[in-house]
């Protein structure tokens, strides 16, 4: 066996260099990596096998190779990539992110309450996450990035790109599918049960999940059922609480994605979106979530690991 040492200072995130004497690993980390006899440098024929070995190694660890201008060989993170819209900070992905992050999968945050610019299309884009917010789906002039949030909404029904809509999300999933969004009967800020219909039972993204799930609400607004979707869950005081357009674009009405911290900022926020809530009601939120924060991260967890299993199938 021959060593390859990789020193300080060298670029592991280049190529591996020509067939001479510049050569470096790519995708290892700083220190000594061991290849067969044969793939020494220093003899004749020696570099190319020691490149080869590299590049076997490397696509063992789920990278691909393609070629540059010049014909040489570079590795290609071949991984999933998914874009977030956040509309508000305290509306982030929660729990999705780290899941998704865990399977390998890029996660691009687009903060549009930061300024951060929405792309032109979902090219190079495997998967959009669209979450919440205060503002309503049709209040374009207001907030002028929905507009383009439809377009990109669209695109993604048009091209069978894998949409997970939450809240505001699922709203502008329905609109850019044709139906109409608008004021619903009640405000929900609470903690409720939401019950899948058959064909929500049949659905992959709520395999392993309960026919009854336990979620929170936090919505004025509701949505008509697309007349190319299936509703998915419902309730009833709010019946439209989750579609599927097509085939894999998902419309969640109501949030699964809590963790602590974002509990934690909704109760500091809340008050100032018109909610009232007074120390006690405080106390009763907070102290459900302690009481079931083990199955609701686990809930939120399988319905994300089934969001990544359909993005990643054909």
């Amino acid at each position: 066996m021959n060593t390859l040492q990789i020193p300080d200072g060298w670029p592991i995130a280049s190529a591996v260099g020509d067939t001479n004497s510049q050569w470096v690993a790519h995708g290892f980390s700083r220190g000594e990596h061991e290849f067969p006899s044969r793939s020494s440098p220093f003899t004749p024929g020696g570099a190319e096998n020691l490149i080869s070995a590299v590049r076997s190694r490397i696509s063992e660890s789920g990278l691909d190779w393609a070629a540059d201008e010049g014909g040489r060989r570079e590795p290609k993170d071949n991984r999933m990539k998914a874009l977030i819209i956040v509309h508000v900070s305290c509306e982030g992905p929660g729990l999705f992110k780290p899941v998704l992050e865990q399977r390998g999968v890029d996660v691009d945050i687009i903060d549009v309450e930061q300024g951060h610019a929405l792309p032109d299309s979902l090219d190079g884009t495997d998967m959009l996450v669209v979450m919440g917010g205060p503002m309503n789906a049709y209040q374009e002039d207001k907030y002028p990035y929905l507009r383009q949030e439809d377009v990109l909404l669209r695109e993604a029904i048009s091209r069978d790109v894998p949409v997970m809509g939450v809240c505001l999300g699922s709203q502008l999933l329905a609109k850019a599918a044709g139906a109409k969004v608008y004021r619903g009967p009640v405000r929900e800020f609470a903690w409720s049960d939401v019950t899948l219909t058959p064909a929500g039972r049949r659905d992959p993204l709520f395999d392993g999940i309960d026919s009854t799930m336990f979620v929170f609400q936090w919505h004025g607004d509701t949505f008509d059922v697309p007349s190319e979707a299936e509703l998915i869950a419902t309730s009833p005081v709010v019946p439209n609480q989750a579609i599927r357009v097509g085939r894999r674009a998902y419309g969640l009405q109501f949030h699964i994605e809590l963790d602590r911290r974002l509990l934690d900022l909704w109760m500091d926020v809340a008050p100032g979106e018109g909610i009232d809530l007074d120390d006690d009601a405080v106390r009763r939120i907070t102290g459900t979530f302690n009481d079931r924060e083990t199955a609701l991260a686990r809930q939120a967890r399988a319905v994300a690991e089934n969001f990544h299993r359909i993005a990643s199938a054909e």
